[in-house]
């Protein structure tokens, strides 16, 4: 009997024990593909459930040792080029697989270009070579750092859009990376200047300044190189200063770096105290008209109401007579009207102003030589309430079309 006892208590004691082990129910991997490249590693992490299970252990196998190897912990390591399966494999025998891809990866790449000027509108394409030539995935992302400047499509052209500079990144599926920089030019289409004439009073070497406006306003280079046609009667320097050296007539001319210019036609005149004519009312017509002999001058006058003045000039065909009249009260403009007559007294140019201006000019090119009179009227058009007029200084330039 006591035997009998002996024998059922170890029967239960092997049934509790056995209800006490918990077995794995499940086993999963943390990924279940992943790219690694030649020499690169990878640890993969295992998840067994539930967590209280008797034994947790995990055996790694690769499906082919000669393209990736995984050790006891799962760590795998890219040996050749290829795909294999690696598995985890839980105690009780269940699995969990993770295909893993081995690549030989991108070293460098170079581009055909590393800097690269281009217009608006214009497309040059980039070529990046990748290294070593037997990488497995070749492929390249083009980016600009600023597409306002510059675009770049999926194929490396780049397209040029406005003025300034970029950086044209290609990169590799692994990181590896080249650039280019890109400038856009813009070249100027025009230029002008702030005055197309310049009356000069050569006092004392008296300057003027031009002021050149190159378009557009965003050209990439709008250096101006300034000259002058004859420079024994006005200079310019390279900021556009004007000089008056000797009474006459000069071209100034402003010009962009791509030949595109502007001109400035330069009169300087002597100083009305250099020579003075006085108002003499025997010069109301033109046959007792006071003669100017000198080129470049100018001449102090006095006007009454509905008086002319006539001023008599030889000039010589080809040439270009430039004369402006200043009265000595702005807002007695408006009432002046200045005229060229030939020889015969016949108008055959005239200029004035509202009461907005300030002088009046006129500018005649002679087609025939001969003689010519300038005639200064006042309120013989407009009637002006101011009876006694006033002082005038009248500039007079002529010379050679330069």
């Amino acid at each position: 009997m006591r035997k009998k006892i002996f024998v059922l208590t170890v029967i239960m004691f092997s049934l509790v024990l056995s209800g006490c082990s918990v077995e794995v129910s499940e086993i999963s991997l943390n990924e279940s593909s992943i790219l690694i490249y030649i020499d690169d590693s990878y640890k993969l992490e295992a998840l067994l459930l539930p967590e209280d299970a008797s034994e947790l252990a995990v055996i790694w196998e690769s499906s082919n040792d000669n393209v990736a190897i995984v050790d006891d912990s799962g760590l795998i390591i890219g040996l050749t080029e290829g795909e294999v399966i690696i598995t985890a494999i839980s105690s009780n025998g269940l699995e969990a697989n993770c295909v893993v891809k081995v690549e030989i990866p991108v070293d460098y790449l170079e581009i055909n270009t590393s800097d690269l000027d281009i217009f608006p509108n214009e497309s040059e394409q980039l070529i990046v070579s990748v290294f070593p030539q037997n990488a497995s995935n070749n492929t390249i992302k083009w980016k600009s750092s600023n597409t306002s400047v510059a675009t770049v499509n999926s194929t490396g052209l780049v397209t040029g859009v406005g003025s300034g500079s970029t950086t044209i990144t290609a990169e590799s599926v692994n990181g590896k990376k080249v650039t280019t920089r890109v400038t856009v030019i813009v070249n100027p289409t025009s230029i002008s200047l702030n005055e197309s004439t310049l009356l000069i009073i050569n006092v004392d070497g008296e300057t003027k300044t031009l002021v050149a406006t190159v378009y557009p306003i965003d050209a990439t280079d709008k250096t101006v190189s300034w000259t002058s046609s004859n420079s024994n009667i006005a200079s310019v320097n390279q900021n556009g200063v004007v000089t008056a050296v000797n009474p006459g007539t000069a071209i100034i001319t402003a010009s962009t770096v791509n030949g595109r210019k502007a001109t400035s036609t330069i009169n300087v005149a002597y100083a009305p105290m250099d020579y003075i004519i006085g108002e003499d009312e025997s010069n109301n017509d033109y046959s007792t008209a006071t003669e100017i002999t000198i080129r470049g001058t100018s001449v102090n006058g006095e006007n009454t109401v509905y008086d002319l003045d006539y001023y008599k000039l030889y000039l010589t065909a080809g040439e270009t007579v430039m004369v402006i009249l200043e009265p000595e009260y702005s807002f007695d403009t408006e009432y002046y009207v200045l005229g060229l007559l030939n020889s015969s007294e016949v108008l055959i140019e005239s200029a004035s102003v509202d009461s907005s201006g300030d002088t009046i000019s006129l500018q005649f090119e002679i087609l025939t030589s001969g003689e010519y009179y300038f005639v200064v009227m006042y309120g013989n058009v407009i009637p002006s309430p101011y009876y006694d007029g006033d002082e005038y200084t009248l500039y007079v330039v002529w010379g050679n079309k330069q």
